[in-house]
């Protein structure tokens, strides 16, 4: 990383650094008010866009996949993927879209990380629920087997799913999560055969803030949860 010297000698660094923190406040800004990207129409998807691509020019981690800001709990602020923004069409009327996380562990190696992706499902009228001092939610957890391809780039491969309810339960049962997973060995063949087709690229890391590509350049930012 940049020392303090390393900036005094180029002061450039520090612009480059207000500007960061500038286009990640517009970023988290917009994103909140377009509810993550689900209510984003396709122009302001390619707004935001302009801004993830200009925040990522001034990315100082030129080797995320060995930072150690690449761990811990990350809360998605915004994506243009497909696949999650379907998410919004899932639950219908019993359910509502909460939060989604991503969880990054170190795995057995310097190559490996241990990564679970993480939806909630809230009950219809959780706001009100809230209010009042209670909160419950499902949250369903897909586990991934990750490994390091170069300086950016991860390889997945899913290995597993669990559920959980979670908060406030009738009579204060709390039942045990419901999980599966697949074996090992296949884990790791299919660890081989999907490293070119499932991954992701981290593009911009910093202590709090992480932009993500995947195969069709969707986006994924994620706020570090402290």
């Amino acid at each position: 990383r940049t020392s303090a010297i390393q900036a005094a000698a180029d002061p450039t660094r520090f612009v480059d650094q207000g500007i960061a923190a500038g286009l990640k406040e517009d970023l988290r800004l917009r994103a909140a008010r377009l509810n993550r990207g689900f209510s984003a129409s396709p122009t302001q998807l390619e707004d935001l866009r302009s801004i993830v691509t200009e925040l990522e020019s001034l990315n100082l981690e030129t080797v995320p996949t060995r930072s150690r800001d690449l761990l811990g709990e990350w809360r998605l602020d915004y994506t243009d993927a497909r696949d999650v923004l379907s998410l919004a069409l899932f639950p219908g009327a019993i359910a509502e879209l909460g939060e989604i996380f991503q969880n990054i562990e170190p795995g057995l190696s310097m190559d490996e990380f241990k990564a679970a992706n993480v939806v909630e499902l809230l009950p219809r009228g959780s706001a009100i629920l809230n209010g009042l001092g209670m909160r419950s939610a499902v949250r369903y957890r897909v586990l991934a087997a990750c490994n390091v391809q170069n300086e950016t780039r991860l390889s997945l491969v899913f290995m597993g799913l669990s559920a959980q309810l979670e908060g406030d339960t009738p009579f204060g049962f709390q039942p045990p999560p419901l999980e599966a997973s697949l074996p090992q060995e296949l884990i790791e063949r299919l660890q081989e055969l999907a490293a070119e087709r499932v991954y992701l690229d981290t593009t911009y890391l910093d202590k709090d803030l992480r932009v993500i590509r995947g195969p069709t350049q969707e986006i994924y930012v994620l706020s570090k949860v402290l």
